[in-house]
């Protein structure tokens, strides 16, 4: 009888992202919850002092509608020129954001500041509060995949220690594609540009016979490169609970070249 185990099982549940596994291997899960920390702490203080001067700003800001005259593009980088009439005579001046609804000749309410007409802002809180939330994130990110990896450890430890040890034959290796594309404003120059990553992961397929006579396959975590290359042979330990065979740990480093893993 061979039974299948897909990402439920094993330590997939917990290992199931190339980058995340690099995390775990490369950083202590301790490590991570205390940038989390700082992160998350840092980013309400931004917050607090961005949404603090936008406040102000906006106490001496007089209102203003401003026709948007061009969009200059460079790559996937936009700046927007706005007009808009002040007191002190018809301005232009960049606009401190873009999104790809906006059009030449669209219409929209801006701030100025009187004695700084050049001084403008849109009438959203997303400029304010963008690097804090980027940094809020961040933080709680860390923290997440800190507590993760510290649970990774620990369900590692007790199948290692209380565990069935299994030698396994690798049958596969599948590799996952998945493409990111970020998105970055900047406020300095008031513009936009995204960037586009390809992500490729490889994950072991592994196949052992337990000791009731079953055979089953089972799936290591996920990896930035290929491992065959640097293994020793042809097998790699699984470490399976005696009471429950969901419940496993493909140990691919030990199957390495230790140099290859402490690389």
């Amino acid at each position: 009888m061979k039974v299948t185990f897909g990402v439920g099982g094993g330590t997939i549940r917990t290992n199931n992202m190339g980058s995340r596994s690099k995390l775990y291997k490369d950083m202590p899960g301790g490590v991570g919850v205390v940038i989390g920390i700082v992160l998350v702490a840092v980013s309400l203080l931004v917050l607090f002092l961005m949404l603090n001067g936008h406040q102000t700003f906006m106490k001496t800001a007089v209102k203003a509608t401003a026709t948007i005259s061009q969009i200059q593009a460079s790559g996937d980088s936009h700046t927007v020129i706005v007009t808009y009439q002040t007191a002190a005579g018809p301005q232009t001046a960049r606009l401190n954001q873009y999104n790809s609804g906006m059009r030449i000749g669209q219409t929209m309410e801006v701030y100025y500041l009187p004695d700084k007409p050049q001084e403008l802002r849109s009438s959203g809180m997303f400029g304010a509060v963008l690097p804090g939330a980027i940094l809020f994130v961040m933080g709680a990110v860390f923290i997440l995949f800190g507590l993760q990896a510290k649970k990774s450890a620990r369900l590692q430890e007790e199948l290692r220690t209380r565990g069935i040890a299994y030698d396994a034959d690798v049958i596969d290796c599948r590799m996952d594609m998945s493409t990111t594309r970020t998105t970055n404003n900047h406020s300095s120059s008031y513009s936009t540009t995204s960037t586009q990553q390809v992500n490729i992961r490889y994950t072991l397929i592994v196949r052992y016979q337990s000791r009731d006579g079953n055979t089953y396959e089972c799936k290591s975590r996920a990896m930035s490169y290929d491992p065959r290359p640097y293994m020793q042979g042809p097998q790699v330990k699984v470490y399976v609970d005696e009471y429950d065979a969901k419940r496993y740990f493909v140990d691919v480093e030990s199957a390495m070249d230790q140099t290859v893993v402490s690389v």
